[in-house]
């Protein structure tokens, strides 16, 4: 341990001083957190060394040139130690992305990275996707509302044609459309390793969900899928469906309003009937009425797999609380149904209760 306890007592009565003296975003504070992480990693205290090291790094990002050495050496020195690292809404952008990128071509300690509003872009998604094509520690992803687009989303799916150890990837609200959709889908028809992808909010629409269902026929890695929020509609519902009818490996489907009505929850209810993979379903504010609950009832005689159903929001009123019950009487393996504001009435809530009697 040697002179690590004085140094520490040192370093962290140095630091006081600053806090007291400079200001929030001063480099020398940056220098300090640094030099207390720096005891801590030599103590064996590696949680409280990442902490440091962490504050150190987020000072000096916003201080120093992206090209600056000390801003690089604690970089380094968290590369040693640190797993988790949330960067979350710190303007980043896609030159000092380029950097971070740079550390994790080599890096194999870091297996979280949150880039969460950042705004790297395009640019951005490059310099990270070259990065994981070496990368071999890396297993979750988050670049939400990065406006990545469609070209971001193809350096992407370059990457995860190579990569073997990323196992989620979040890319809600980035636009990257139909086009960065089919990029991402090529992807999964060689990806081994994915098995949680998020794409909420990108505008996809039908023609990303042909692609996604399409990839869906040959991948056999992939256990959750989220596609909340593109405008799929009824005919995305039957791409989805009709890769369902095969896809043994998907286990959960958000579609939350996605705008797939009546005719879209036949077409998933169809493939209800044959699939034997997926759990839970998320069809929440979806517009399906009575007549999808119906669709979807009649699936749910047949199907042994799925456990858990939100249907939040879908207008089914009493009637389709009826077809719903029905289904109940049969079913033996749907645990969740969620129909919070949907009508129902107290003659749908009599429906269902019948059906509770006899559901076991």
């Amino acid at each position: 341990m040697g002179n690590n306890p004085e140094a520490l007592s040192s370093y962290e009565k140095a630091l006081e001083i600053q806090q007291q003296s400079l200001p929030p975003g001063h480099p020398n504070l940056a220098a300090s957190y640094n030099n207390i992480g720096t005891v801590y990693d030599n103590m064996g205290i590696y949680t409280k060394a990442r902490t440091f090291y962490e504050h150190a790094i987020q000072i000096g990002q916003q201080s120093l040139p992206t090209n600056h050495p000390n801003l690089q050496q604690w970089g380094n020195n968290l590369e040693l130690t640190l797993t988790t690292l949330n960067l979350s809404y710190n303007g980043i952008g896609d030159e000092r992305a380029k950097y971070l990128s740079a550390a994790l071509q080599n890096n194999t300690t870091l297996t979280t990275l949150n880039l969460n509003g950042n705004g790297i872009g395009a640019e951005g998604a490059r310099h990270l996707g070259d990065a994981l094509q070496n990368n071999t520690g890396l297993t979750t992803l988050n670049l939400d509302r990065n406006t990545i687009g469609a070209e971001g989303a193809q350096h992407l799916g370059e990457a995860l044609r190579n990569n073997t150890t990323l196992t989620t990837l979040t890319l809600r609200l980035n636009k990257i459309g139909a086009e960065g959709a089919q990029h991402l889908s090529d992807a999964l028809r060689i990806n081994t390793t994915l098995t949680t992808l998020d794409l909420e909010c990108n505008r996809i629409e039908a023609q990303g969900a042909r692609h996604l269902g399409d990839a869906l026929r040959i991948n056999t890695t992939l256990i959750t899928l989220n596609l909340n929020g593109n405008e799929i509609g009824a005919e995305g519902a039957r791409h989805l469906g009709d890769a369902l009818q095969n896809n043994t490996t998907l286990t959960t489907l958000s579609l939350y309003n996605s705008k797939i009505g009546n005719e879209g929850a036949q077409h998933l209810g169809d493939a209800l009937r044959n699939n034997t993979g997926l759990t839970t379903l998320n069809l929440n504010w979806n517009g399906i009425g009575a007549d999808g609950a119906r669709h979807l009832g009649d699936a749910l005689r047949n199907n042994t797999t799925l456990i858990t159903l939100n249907l939040n929001g879908n207008g089914v009123g009493a009637e389709g609380a009826q077809h719903l019950g029905d289904a109940l009487r049969n079913n033996t393996a749907l645990t969740t149904l969620n129909l919070e504001l949907n009508s129902i009435g107290a003659e749908g809530a009599q429906h269902l209760a019948d059906a509770l009697r006899i559901n076991t």
